[in-house]
């Protein structure tokens, strides 16, 4: 009797486990889905979709995170907050100084760096079992830990932000390994290694060096730019940041398609903080068999490993014409 309770256990496990699965890939596609229709009401009002200032630190007498609003080291998801019921977490920020800085703002309790360590289950699949992972973060909140020259030294172990499994998409660049175009990431700062005239006059990166829709650092489109077609373009994927030092909700977050979506997973943990950016800073998921992307248009669709990487990086750029769209 015992013997076939097992065997029935066994055989109904896989099933229960897809079906949770299953529930949990919707509840996913409903996630991102509100953030695309978030982004669609900000570009409403705004007349662009938002933007983020991320690795732009100048030299000052003090920790680069105090730096000024201009200089605000926040990701393109905060300005998205009032879209997505989280009004209170920025009314109690302070806009007027940079996302990481961690003096007490008007309610005398809150700080910037504070409230971006706070997990929101907007911005976490639930397939994903270290969503909810608060750790250091890259660039400017990596302490030093990241390598010389790298991160603040104010703050040697770094400052940890909650991560999140939603990035935006900056286009059809190679990661400095991988498939793409120049220049890689789809970024440069302050004029550093841009050439081609990418670099904007305030330090950003000017739009024709994104193909993408939102940069790493001061740049974002407009639905006039997306001549592709906006049912065509990507404007967000699935990630892992608890994989990835670059995706957190509230300093930064992008990825690229240098490589297929769930390009070797297993590799995020065997490189380094130098090498894991060129790898994890890709679209990627815990759902088997591909991940779930909202276009431009606000639809959301879940795109196969398998998909031919060509239509992929097409599906990525927003004026490319090349002559593919969604895989029927």
């Amino acid at each position: 009797m015992i013997a076939i309770i097992g065997l029935l256990v066994a055989l109904l496990l896989p099933a229960i486990q897809s079906a949770r699965e299953s529930a949990r890939r919707v509840q996913c596609g409903n996630k991102i889905k509100q953030i695309g229709l978030a982004a669609q009401a900000y570009h409403e009002s705004q007349g662009r979709l938002p933007f983020q200032r991320t690795f732009i630190s100048q030299t000052r007498t003090g920790p680069n995170t105090l730096g000024p609003a201009g200089e605000n080291h926040r990701s393109w998801l905060v300005p998205l907050l009032p879209h997505l019921d989280q009004q209170t977490i920025i009314d109690r920020m302070d806009l007027t100084r940079s996302g990481l800085d961690d003096r007490p703002n008007a309610d005398g309790v809150s700080t910037n760096a504070g409230l971006i360590a706070i997990p929101l289950d907007v911005f976490i699949c639930p397939s994903d079992p270290n969503g909810r992972q608060v750790s250091p973060s890259a660039d400017e909140a990596s302490g030093t830990a990241q390598g010389p020259g790298m991160g603040d030294s104010w703050y040697p172990g770094g400052i940890a932000i909650a991560r999140t499994n939603y990035a935006c998409n900056s286009g059809d660049h190679h990661n400095g390994v991988g498939v793409g175009m120049n220049p890689g990431w789809g970024q440069c700062v302050g004029g550093s290694g841009c050439g081609g005239g990418c670099a904007a006059a305030d330090g950003g990166i000017a739009g024709r060096c994104v193909r993408g829709l939102v940069s790493r650092s001061g740049w974002s489109a407009t639905f006039a730019h997306i001549t592709d077609g906006l049912s065509n373009t990507f404007l967000a994927g699935e990630c892992l940041g608890s994989k990835c030092l670059w995706q957190d909700w509230g300093f930064q977050n992008i990825a690229t398609t240098a490589f297929p979506p769930n390009f070797e997973h297993w590799s995020l943990d065997t490189y380094n903080r130098s090498e894991s950016p060129k790898y994890c800073m890709t679209f990627r998921s815990l759902h088997p068999g591909g991940a779930h992307f909202v276009m431009a248009d606000g639809s959301v669709h879940f795109i196969a490993d398998a998909i031919e990487f060509a239509t992929y990086q097409a599906l990525s750029s927003r004026a490319g014409r090349e002559p593919r769209g969604l895989p029927q």
